[in-house]
């Protein structure tokens, strides 16, 4: 083999690592199945590859390139939990667009991948998903006919669920994890009510529960039937379906805790 083929081999194999690195962030980050296969073949078709062999679901990836000397590749990923992140998305595809485009040497195509993570902000993700809960609890709470301390109440139980998620580790049970998150979220607006730090239980606990909702789940996975990606499609559906069971356990237990202290 010369050198020439070895080099061309060795690239295509860094390049197929860098593009099955960023279809993994993808699914991690909550895209569509369709995003993630379509973006995987068009960096590939860019370096020149001849085939493109990809399948998605939302535990693993599985791509095989074909070189037009003839040489195949084939690469897994493997996904482990998944968080929507629609920002981060967007950051993705604007840096594939901008791999299609220019083309650079496999290598600086890690280095951009990496260093594209490197620009996120942890401390200004960190308190955007902590406003974003204090505001969508509120909201909702008022939303659903709420009066004015319902929805401080809820804002302030609200906040307990994204400092829930700074300690979920990557390999934590997801369901375990949400009946935790609807248990403590459930008990505190009870006790908010007990202590007469809001007017209604049930409408703190509304306005706390749709912060748990898996509402972009059901979105991808009815989008992903839609286009024919039914194993992966089927698997967001169920483990939306999941969630939604976990949800229920967590707040039942909490409502019986309210019906014993009399406040539901």
């Amino acid at each position: 083999m010369t050198d020439l083929s070895s080099q061309i081999r060795y690239s295509a194999d860094v390049m197929l690592g860098a593009a099955l690195d960023m279809a993994a962030e993808l699914m991690e980050c909550g895209a569509e199945i369709q995003r993630t296969e379509d973006t995987v073949e068009r960096i590939c078709r860019a370096y020149g590859a001849s085939r493109v062999d990809v399948y998605v679901t939302t535990s693993l990836i599985v791509a095989t390139v074909g070189m037009p000397d003839g040489y195949h590749k084939t690469q897994t990923r493997r996904i482990y939990y998944s968080q929507s992140n629609l920002s981060r998305i967007e950051e993705l595809n604007s840096l594939s667009r901008e791999i299609c485009e220019n083309i650079p040497e496999p290598v600086e195509f890690e280095k951009m991948l990496r260093q594209s993570k490197k620009t996120e902000n942890p401390r200004r993700k960190i308190i955007m998903r902590y406003v974003g809960s204090l505001l969508l609890a509120a909201g909702f709470t008022v939303f659903f006919e709420g009066s004015a301390m319902d929805a401080l109440a809820a804002a302030v139980v609200g906040l307990c669920i994204p400092t829930l998620n700074l300690f979920k580790y990557k390999h934590t049970n997801a369901m375990a994890h949400t009946v935790m998150c609807s248990l403590v979220a459930g008990v505190l607006s009870v006790l908010a009510i007990a202590v007469g730090f809001g007017d209604h239980a049930d409408k703190v606990m509304i306005g706390t529960i749709m912060l748990l909702i898996p509402g972009v789940d059901i979105g991808n996975s009815l989008r992903d039937l839609f286009f024919g990606d039914i194993v992966s499609g089927s698997m967001r559906l169920i483990k939306a379906l999941l969630t939604a069971t976990a949800i229920a356990v967590g707040y039942s237990i909490a409502i019986l805790l309210g019906g014993l202290l009399n406040v539901i």
